[in-house]
C-alpha cells in the first residue's frame, strides 16, 4: 500500500498531486491544513493521549437500481451497453452502483495502512435512511464524512429518499466536521453551495464522475491521505 507522505501537509497536496486523474472528476473545494491526526503523525503513527483518533463516518447508500418506464419497444431497442452501464435502461431495473465493493476497497486499505488503524477510527453504516444518517452523525461525532452513493437534483439518494443540501448543510452547521468526501456524481455543484460554509474540506464528484471511477478514486485517496 501507498502510504501518506507527512511532508504534504495540505489537502490539496494530497490530493491534487497524488491522486487525481481526468477521468475521476473531482472537485477538491475549501482546501485546508490537515488535522495533526494527519499531518505530523510521530514514527509509529500512534495516536497518544494528545491526540485523539480523528473519526472518520463512511456512508454506504445501497447498491442501487433504478427502474424506467418503457416508452416504446424502440427505446427499448435503442438502448446501448453505456445505458446499461448507467442504469438508464427503459423498464428494465440495472444495477447503477456496487457501493459494497467500494466499501470493501476502504476497508482494505485502511486495514493495510502501517498507521490508519491507530490514527484513524473507521465506521460503516449501510441500508442508510436520513434519519439513520443524521442520529449517526450526531451520535458518532465524526471528524470526517466519506459517502458513497448517488446524487441527483434533490440531494444524496438514501434509502427512503433524498437528503437534500439543505437539510445537509442544517446538520453540519448543528454538528460541524472537518472534511466531506461527496463520492458521487453531482456531488459538485449540487450540494457543494449549501454544505461549503460549514466544512474545511471538500471533495465532491462531478457530474461526469462514472461508478467505474469512483472506487479507483476512493481507493487511492483512502491509500494517501489517511
Amino acid at each position: 500500500p501507498v502510504h501518506p507522505d507527512p511532508t504534504r501537509s495540505t489537502l490539496v497536496e494530497r490530493v491534487g498531486d497524488l491522486l487525481l486523474r481526468p477521468e475521476d472528476h473531482i472537485a477538491v473545494l475549501h482546501p485546508t491544513v490537515l488535522p495533526p491526526e494527519l499531518a505530523a503523525p510521530d514514527a509509529l503513527g500512534v495516536a497518544t493521549p494528545s491526540r485523539r483518533r480523528l473519526r472518520v463516518l463512511v456512508v454506504r447508500a445501497n447498491s442501487l437500481h433504478q427502474r424506467v418506464r418503457v416508452t416504446s419497444l424502440h427505446a427499448l431497442r435503442q438502448t446501448t451497453a453505456k445505458d446499461i452501464q448507467d442504469g438508464f435502461v427503459p423498464g428494465v431495473i440495472a444495477e447503477s452502483l456496487d457501493t459494497d465493493y467500494e466499501n470493501r476497497l476502504i476497508e482494505e486499505a485502511h486495514a493495510q495502512s502501517a498507521a490508519g488503524p491507530q490514527r484513524v477510527k473507521l465506521k460503516t453504516i449501510g441500508d442508510v435512511t436520513c434519519d439513520y444518517f443524521r442520529d449517526t452523525v450526531l451520535d458518532f461525532e465524526p471528524d470526517w464524512i466519506h459517502y458513497i452513493g448517488h446524487c441527483n437534483g434533490g440531494g444524496l439518494v438514501l434509502k427512503d429518499g433524498c437528503l437534500s443540501p439543505a437539510v445537509l448543510a442544517t446538520l453540519l452547521a448543528a454538528r460541524p466536521i472537518t472534511g466531506l468526501v461527496l463520492n458521487c456524481c453531482n456531488g459538485h455543484p449540487v450540494m457543494a453551495t449549501a454544505v461549503q460554509p460549514h466544512v474545511d474540506s471538500l471533495i465532491a464528484g462531478e457530474p461526469e464522475q462514472t461508478d467505474i471511477w469512483a472506487p479507483k478514486f476512493a481507493q487511492r485517496f483512502w491509500q494517501n491521505v489517511f
